[in-house]
């Protein structure tokens, strides 16, 4: 099970967000979202962020051999009491699953 976590330059962005639908699609079994007239579920708000607010925002694909399998989005949060770093949101395509890639 050998897999590459990248951080990904803007040009992973494509890959990102056609990754993202899958995302969507798995939630949509938990959260209110349908898709749109074209087919598609709805953008991911905050995805351009990542390349925007570089000092906070970290973006990862995430490949197994050739195929990209999933994707991190870590968000950095500063208030005056802490900084942390959290998971804004993971996806590995359920084929991949159950590997133990998420838990390294």
């Amino acid at each position: 099970m050998n897999y590459e976590l990248i951080q990904a330059s803007k040009e992973y962005k494509g890959i990102i967000q056609n990754l993202m639908q899958f995302y969507i699609y798995d939630f949509s079994e938990f959260i209110d979202c349908d898709v749109e007239d074209d087919g598609l579920f709805r953008p991911y708000p905050y995805l351009e962020d990542y390349w925007v607010e570089v000092d906070h925002r970290f973006p990862y694909v995430i490949k197994q051999e050739d195929n990209y399998i999933g994707f991190v989005l870590v968000r950095c949060i500063e208030s005056e009491e802490q900084k942390y770093c959290s998971i804004a949101e993971f996806f590995i395509m359920k084929k991949y699953r159950k590997e133990g890639i998420a838990r390294r």
